[in-house]
């Protein structure tokens, strides 16, 4: 019985949002001139522990707050930084460091839209590094 329960639960949730209308589609995200790219840590470099110092360019934008509310354009974001696949920071800056352990990372950046959105094309770069 329970699992007859979970079962329509998750039904319910996946069809939660949708609209009984047909032709209703996500609108799309929008595109995006600027680029990102991580200047430090370098693609295969070794780094000491426990701290990683991060530097990144974005050219053809503007950094606001990631808390910023106002609308969607694709000269304004912030940051997503991810260190292995979990977000690390949201921020505005080009510089800061990162907590690491020993061994090795992969280390993402993207440059997202004002309500955190990706941008479409995605604007996102990965370097892997050692910490040691």
């Amino acid at each position: 019985m329970a699992a007859g329960l979970v079962a329509a639960l998750l039904l319910a949730a996946a069809g939660c949002g949708r609209s009984s209308g047909q032709g209703q589609q996500t609108p799309a995200r929008p595109s995006t001139q600027a680029k990102i790219a991580i200047v430090a840590p370098a693609g295969g470099a070794t780094v000491p522990a426990p701290t990683l110092h991060v530097v990144l360019t974005l050219t053809g934008a503007t950094l606001v707050p990631p808390g910023t509310t106002q609308g969607v354009s694709p000269t304004e974001g912030h940051i997503h930084l991810l260190l292995d696949g979990s977000v690390v920071s949201m921020t505005n800056g080009l510089e800061q460091d990162v907590a690491v352990t020993p061994g090795s990372h992969l280390l993402e950046a993207e440059f997202v839209a004002n309500d955190h959105g990706p941008f479409s094309p995605r604007d996102l770069v990965s370097v892997h590094f050692t910490a040691q």
